[in-house]
């Protein structure tokens, strides 16, 4: 049990936020230019919900452009 606290020290923590960060904000972006709300991205954090929303995205209904 020692083992796996010493691995969560904050400055993984801030590692590893920084990394999904990469991947949420660009996300974000995308999804905002799709049409769709933002806050999807926050899926880039759980892997398992993360494709769960790629598929969603990519075979889901189309949503009206806003250009």
């Amino acid at each position: 049990m020692e083992s796996i606290q010493s691995l969560l020290t904050p400055q993984l923590l801030a590692v590893l936020f920084v990394f999904w960060s990469l991947f949420a904000i660009p996300s974000a972006v995308v999804l905002k230019r799709l049409g769709h709300h933002p806050a999807w991205a926050l899926l880039c954090y759980v892997p398992v919900l993360a494709l769960l929303g790629l598929w969603v995205l990519a075979f889901g209904p189309r949503t009206k452009s806003a250009a």
